[in-house]
C-alpha cells in the first residue's frame, strides 16, 4: 500500500522589515520637503507651492559655496515618506587669518507621524560628526535648544537678544494695537491722528528724531566695496565672514526671496575724511517695522554708523526698526533709547576652543547673513 506523504506547507521567505533612514537631500524630494513644510508650518508668508519650490531650490542647491561636507538632509520613515528634513548651508568664516569651514542648519521639521525626538537627533548627530569647524544655527526655539544642547551644543547668549527702536512712536502704539484683532478697526481709525502727533512731535522735539549726522555721508553700496572693506572696518573682531561677491550676492538673494516684495537697502558709511567706516543693511517696510540684516562698524565709529542707519529708516518713512543684537553696538544701541528683548535661540557647535571663545564673549562679528536664511 502506498503511503501519501503529506508536502510540507509552502512558507515565504521572511520579509525584511524596512528601516527608517537618513540621505542627502536631492533636488527630487522637494516635492515632498514642501509637503513637510506645510504639515509642520501650517501658516508662513510662502504659503504658494511655486515659491516655496524656488526658495528650495535656490536656498539648498543655489549656493557658489561647494562643500561636500555641506547636503542638506531628508529623513525617510519605513513607509517611503519623508518625515523629517534638516537643511544645511555651507559658509566660510576666518578667526585670526584661518579659513573655517561652516555649516549653518535652518528649516529644521520632523513630522508628528516620526519618532520625533529619534528622528530630529539622529539627523543633527549627524551634522555634528561631520569634519566641519563651526555648526551654527540662529532661529532655533526651546525644544531646538534643548536638543543642540543635549548633544554638545552651546547657547549663544548675546545673539539670542534683539533690539528694537521706535522711530515714530505714535504710529508704533498704533501698530501693536493693530496686531489685536478685536481692535483692528480703532487702530486704522487712529493712524492719521497718530502721523500728526509724530510730525508735531518731529517739529516741537527734533532731538528726540533721527537727523543728519555731522561729518558723516551716506552713499549706495556697493558688494563688491562691502567684500574689500570687511576685513578693514572689522579688524577688531577675531572671527568674522569671508565673503566673494559671488556667495555675498546668493547670500542676499536668498534673504530677499524670504522678505519679497520688501526692497533692501544697502548704504555705505563715510567720514569726513571720506574714509570708509562702516555700512548697513536693511529690508524696509514703509508704515511697518524695518529690519537690520547687517551693521557694521569699528568702535570708535558704531554710534555715528547707528545714526545713519536710524536716520535713513527715519527718512524712508519706517515706523520701527529692529534687528539682532552685535556685542559691539550694545553702547550705541542704549545711548539712542534702543529697547533689547530676547529673540530666538543662536546654537553653535564646535571643537575648536578659539572659535567658541570668540562667539560666546561676544568678539565675533556674526550678522544675520551669517545664520538662517
Amino acid at each position: 500500500m502506498n503511503e501519501r506523504v503529506a508536502k510540507p506547507p509552502v512558507t515565504e521567505a521572511p520579509r525584511r522589515r524596512a528601516m527608517d533612514t537618513i540621505r542627502p537631500f536631492r533636488r527630487d524630494d522637494i516635492p515632498e520637503v514642501i509637503a513637510l513644510y506645510k504639515e509642520v508650518f501650517p501658516v508662513t508668508e510662502r504659503s504658494g507651492s511655486g515659491d516655496l519650490e524656488s526658495y528650495f531650490e535656490m536656498a539648498f542647491f543655489g549656493s557658489p559655496l561647494i562643500d561636500e561636507e555641506g547636503d542638506s538632509l531628508v529623513y525617510r520613515g519605513s513607509s517611503g515618506d519623508v518625515l523629517g528634513f534638516l537643511g544645511v548651508q555651507p559658509r566660510r568664516l576666518t578667526i585670526r587669518g584661518r579659513t573655517l569651514r561652516a555649516a549653518v542648519c535652518t528649516k529644521f521639521m520632523v513630522s508628528r507621524r516620526a519618532g520625533i525626538t529619534a528622528a530630529a537627533v539622529n539627523m543633527l548627530r549627524s551634522i555634528f560628526h561631520r569634519p566641519l569647524d563651526l555648526v551654527l544655527a540662529d532661529l532655533a526655539n526651546d525644544p531646538a535648544r534643548r536638543l543642540w544642547e543635549g548633544l554638545g551644543g552651546r547657547t549663544v547668549l548675546l545673539g539670542s537678544l534683539s533690539w528694537s527702536r521706535a522711530l515714530r512712536p505714535a504710529r508704533s502704539l498704533v501698530s501693536r494695537i493693530t496686531r489685536r484683532r478685536l481692535l483692528n478697526s480703532l487702530a486704522f481709525a487712529a493712524r492719521p491722528l497718530a502721523d500728526i502727533a509724530d510730525r508735531v512731535a518731529a517739529r516741537l522735539a527734533p532731538r528726540r528724531f533721527p537727523g543728519p549726522v555731522a561729518g558723516h555721508t551716506a552713499e549706495n553700496l556697493d558688494l563688491e566695496t562691502l567684500v574689500t572693506s570687511l576685513p578693514t572696518v572689522c579688524r577688531e573682531r577675531p572671527l568674522r565672514p569671508a565673503y566673494d561677491a559671488r556667495s555675498l550676492t546668493w547670500l542676499l538673494e536668498v534673504m530677499s526671496a524670504a522678505n519679497h516684495p520688501k526692497p533692501l537697502r544697502k548704504l555705505l558709511v563715510r567720514n569726513a575724511q571720506q574714509e570708509v567706516v562702516g555700512w548697513f543693511l536693511y529690508f524696509l517696510e514703509r508704515g511697518g517695522e524695518s529690519h537690520v540684516v547687517q551693521m557694521a562698524a569699528s568702535k570708535r565709529s558704531a554710534e555715528a554708523v547707528l545714526q545713519v542707519l536710524l536716520a535713513d529708516a527715519w527718512s524712508q518713512g519706517s515706523v520701527g526698526l529692529s534687528g539682532r543684537l552685535d556685542a559691539g553696538f550694545v553702547g550705541p544701541l542704549t545711548s539712542q533709547g534702543c529697547a533689547l528683548s530676547h529673540g530666538p535661540w543662536m546654537m553653535v557647535h564646535s571643537k575648536h576652543a578659539d572659535v567658541l571663545d570668540a562667539i560666546l564673549s561676544g568678539e565675533a562679528f556674526l550678522s544675520r547673513l551669517e545664520g538662517e536664511l
